[in-house]
C-alpha cells in the first residue's frame, strides 16, 4: 500500500528501513541476546520480509541474534512462565485465546503469563479504561503505531492517535511486571 506521506524513492525508504532495524538490534544486543520475530502487516506483504532478510544476512555470524522470517502470521515466545503471542492482527479477537491454546498446546500447559500482542488499528485499545482485553486469562493487547497521519487516514477520519512505541518488561518467573510508551515527539 502506497503511504501518501512517505518517500516515494522505494531504495531510500528501503535503505532507511534496514538501517533502523540494524541499529535498533545492536542496541539491544548489547543488552541481552535478541530475538527479532518478523510480522508481516497488511501494508507490508512484500517488503518486510526484505528487510528480515537483509539483517538476517548482517547478523548471520552473531550468535547472539536470532531472526525468525518465517512465514507465518502468529509467532509464539515462550520463556519462563510466559507464552506470548505476536501478530498483527486477528479477524476474530474474542477467538485468539483458543487459538493459543490449539497452536501452543505445550507452551499452554507450562504458563501462567499468556498475552497476545497485536497492532493493526494504530491505537491502544482499551475496554473499561484499561489498556488491553483479558478474555480466559489471557491478555490481548492493541499496541499503539508511530505511523503518521497520511492522506487515506486524515480522509477518512483516522486522526488524533498517540504516536507511540510500547515495550513491555516480564519476570521468567512471575510474569507481567510493566510497560513503557515510548511517544513520538511531533
Amino acid at each position: 500500500t502506497v503511504v501518501d506521506s512517505t518517500d516515494t524513492r522505494y531504495h531510500r525508504v528501503f535503505d532507511t528501513a534496514v538501517a533502523a532495524v540494524i541499529a535498533a538490534v545492536e542496541d539491544c544486543v548489547s543488552i541481552a541476546d535478541v530475538l527479532v520475530p518478523v510480522i508481516v502487516g497488511n501494508h507490508d506483504e512484500f517488503v518486510s520480509p526484505l528487510i528480515a532478510k537483509v539483517v538476517k544476512q548482517y547478523f548471520r555470524n552473531d550468535p547472539r541474534v536470532v531472526v525468525d522470517d518465517s512465514e507465518i502470521s502468529r509467532k509464539y515466545l515462550q520463556w519462563g512462565t510466559n507464552l506470548i503471542c505476536m501478530t498483527h492482527r486477528f479477524s476474530k479477537i474474542d477467538s485468539a485465546p483458543n487459538i493459543m491454546a490449539t497452536e501452543a498446546p505445550h507452551a499452554w500447559a507450562v504458563t501462567t503469563t499468556r498475552e497476545i500482542h497485536t497492532g493493526h488499528l494504530h491505537t491502544r485499545k482499551a475496554i473499561s479504561y484499561r489498556p488491553y482485553y483479558e478474555s480466559h486469562g489471557v491478555v490481548v493487547r492493541v499496541l499503539s503505531s508511530i505511523s503518521a497521519v497520511d492522506k487515506w487516514h486524515y480522509d477518512n477520519g483516522f486522526i488524533g492517535n498517540a504516536r507511540a512505541a510500547e515495550s513491555f518488561l516480564y519476570s521468567e518467573e512471575t510474569g507481567y511486571i510493566g510497560s513503557h510508551l515510548a511517544r513520538v515527539r511531533q
